[in-house]
């Protein structure tokens, strides 16, 4: 660290003046970076109480157990966590790992729904999963996987994601029922078509956003197109203060948790902030635990559907 003496003239030096001096900081490697803060957020979830796995901001990627790197730029390609004695659940972080290639799990005591979001794997060459107690559907992309278990899920291939209409379809129909603003719902998979008009907006293309809504939850979602934004009645119109199309996402059981979806990107905007516990939490599922896992389970399926058909990526 070299301290910079700068004020309103010139530095001690007499070398700069203020205000003209560029300081570039080295990013390293963003894609592995990315990596580890998908991994360190999967953590807590993952190991429960059965493990406690030693992944950490202070060492090496590569040292931490189970985590493989390789490739150039070195991403992570490979999870061996076979027998580790984990009994959290998988959320749908495990999907942002773009180019893992062996994802072995098998013989843990994980639990709950594989999330949707491992249809975007499509590097993967081994996948292995039995001898947990997962439950739910399997994505069907998973069985192209070359070398993979999914027979001993016993567990059906998932169907098509439930549609959640929005006005923005206009005359289109995508296979929906008739179109609803505000809509609450249940466990289960969705995908809603979301415009990315704005008046800031520099994209023309359309987002069918996918979210997996976790068991025993109920969540609304609401939808935002641009002239929305002038209605300062809704509270996260309020918040984010643009002209911008989305989708909302709130906790029927506290209406302060929701998130939003960009209708620019069809990632997570904004939420609301909040504190307490999020992932390892004693008693019952938090608003924050609920927010955190919605956020993480959002993808975005760039197949578009073919005369109302859902197509899996």
């Amino acid at each position: 660290m070299t301290p910079l003496s700068l004020d309103d003239g010139i530095s001690r030096s007499g070398r700069y003046r203020y205000g003209d001096l560029d300081i570039a900081v080295p990013r390293g490697n963003p894609g592995l970076l990315a990596d580890r803060e998908h991994l360190l957020a999967l953590r807590d979830v993952l190991e429960g109480d059965g493990a406690d796995l030693d992944w950490g901001v202070g060492r090496a990627t590569a040292r931490w157990e189970g985590v493989k790197v390789g490739g150039a730029p070195r991403r992570v390609v490979g999870l061996e966590l076979s027998g580790y004695g984990l009994d959290g659940e998988l959320w749908g972080y495990i999907g942002d790992l773009a180019e893992l290639a062996e994802l072995r799990l098998d013989g843990n005591s994980l639990a709950g729904r594989l999330p949707s979001k491992l249809a975007l794997l499509k590097e993967l060459t081994a996948l292995r999963l039995g001898g947990n107690f997962f439950e739910g559907c399997v994505p069907p992309p998973l069985w192209d996987v070359p070398d993979h278990d999914l027979e001993s899920l016993a567990l059906p291939d998932c169907a098509a994601p439930i549609l959640i209409g929005n006005p923005s379809l206009g005359d289109r129909e995508y296979g929906r029922r008739s179109w609803e603003p505000v809509e609450t719902v249940e466990a289960g998979t969705y995908w809603a078509y979301i415009e990315p008009f704005g008046w800031w907006s520099d994209s023309t293309t359309p987002f069918f956003v996918v979210v997996d809504v976790p068991a025993g939850e109920s969540v609304q979602f609401e939808f935002f197109a641009p002239a929305d934004q002038d209605d300062r009645s809704k509270p996260i119109a309020n918040i984010l203060e643009a002209n911008v199309s989305g989708l909302a996402l709130r906790d029927v059981d506290d209406g302060e948790a929701w998130l939003f979806l960009d209708g620019r990107t069809g990632v997570e905007g904004a939420r609301q902030p909040y504190s307490g516990c999020v992932y390892d939490c004693e008693s019952a599922r938090s608003q924050a635990s609920l927010v955190e896992q919605l956020a993480a389970s959002a993808w975005v399926n760039t197949a578009i559907p073919d005369g109302g058909v859902w197509v899996w990526p």
